[in-house]
Parts: structure tokens; C-alpha cells; sequence
């Protein structure tokens, strides 16, 4: 069937002899020709496969500096919404070395945060420290934040008592959520 075994029948019997073992090799270039025409069409299903949403919870400051590893890991540029206050007495010196990893790699950030003193000082920092800054009421009052990076989405609790971090691997949450940041980037001031 494969055409590696010929025979010849001498008196009635029998008698079987191996073809050339070159014939092995040109079975496995067929093989191997026929593989490779074949990968473009797999991909294709592949990519056409549904994505299935990944979410990852961490818990305590090592895992919401996990987070925000991720986040630089991605050298994408990304969104915040957040309270800035919050984020820095929590992280103390950690939020400093965050903004000069992220400025080091070449990473801009468009912020969406409480109004403050402290937060106006920060914003004429922006250029130097590749963000965009705007205000937003009411976010002084939360402990939490929202980052949105590349296929992602992290919610940060920044609680005390009981951090957590959820990151969410979806292209369509992620681009919905942008989508909502825009949004209320354009109201903010």
C-alpha cells in the first residue's frame, strides 16, 4: 500500500524485498510538503478560534505589584483610573519606582484622577513623565483603581486591611473598557 515492500512470485511462491531506503525519505518530503501546505489553513482556524477570557486574582501588596509588573511587562501604553492619593500612601516609595520604570521603558499612561494640590503639582510633571493627567469628582472617596493595557483590564483594591487584584486577558472587555475610559476622558477636566 505504501509502496515499500515488492514481491515476485518464482514456483508459486512468494518472495518479498524491500524497496531502497532513499524511498523512506521521500515519503516523509510528501509528508512534510503536504504538512506545510496545510499550516496557513490551521492558523487560520486557530485565529478564528474564540478567545476564551482569562482572570487571574492576586491577593496582598505582592500581588497587586505583580499587577503592575505585568502592566510595564506589556510596553504598551495604558490607561488609569484612579485614586492617585490612595495608590501612593499605599504603595509609598514602590508607586515612584513604578512611574520611573514605566518612563524608562518608554511607556505613556493617560490618568484619570482626583483633583488635589498634590495631583495638580503631579500634572505639571506630565511630559517629563510620559502622562496625560485629567480630573475627575468623586474618586477621591474610592480605594480602588482600574488599569487597562493591551488585551487586559486590572482592578486594584487598594484596602489595607485586604488588597486584591484581578486581572482580566479578554480583546473585547479590554476594548470595551478603553472605549469607556475615552468616554469619560472627554467629560473630564
Amino acid at each position: 500500500e505504501k509502496g515499500l515492500v515488492t514481491f515476485i512470485i518464482k514456483s508459486g511462491v512468494k518472495y518479498f524485498q524491500g524497496v531502497s531506503p532513499e524511498k523512506l525519505v521521500d515519503i516523509l518530503e510528501e509528508k512534510k510538503v503536504n504538512i506545510s501546505e496545510a499550516i496557513p489553513k490551521l492558523k487560520e482556524i486557530q485565529e478564528k478560534t474564540i478567545e476564551k477570557p482569562e482572570v487571574n486574582v492576586y491577593y496582598g501588596k505582592e500581588g497587586l505589584k505583580t499587577i503592575l509588573q505585568d502592566v510595564l511587562k506589556g510596553k504598551k501604553d495604558f490607561h488609569i483610573i484612579g485614586n492617585f492619593k490612595e495608590f501612593e500612601e499605599y504603595f509609598d516609595f514602590y508607586s515612584s519606582l513604578f512611574v520611573k520604570q514605566r518612563v524608562k521603558e518608554g511607556i505613556s499612561c493617560k490618568l484619570i484622577e482626583e483633583k488635589s494640590k498634590k495631583n495638580l503639582e503631579l500634572k505639571k510633571n506630565d511630559r517629563k513623565e510620559k502622562r496625560s493627567t485629567k480630573f475627575l469628582n468623586g474618586i477621591q472617596d474610592l480605594k480602588s483603581e482600574i488599569y487597562v493595557y493591551g488585551d487586559k483590564i486590572a482592578l486594584l483594591s487598594l484596602m489595607e486591611e485586604e488588597p486584591v487584584g484581578v486581572v482580566i486577558k479578554n480583546k473585547e472587555m479590554a476594548k470595551l473598557m478603553k472605549f469607556i475610559f475615552e468616554k469619560v476622558w472627554m467629560v473630564s477636566k
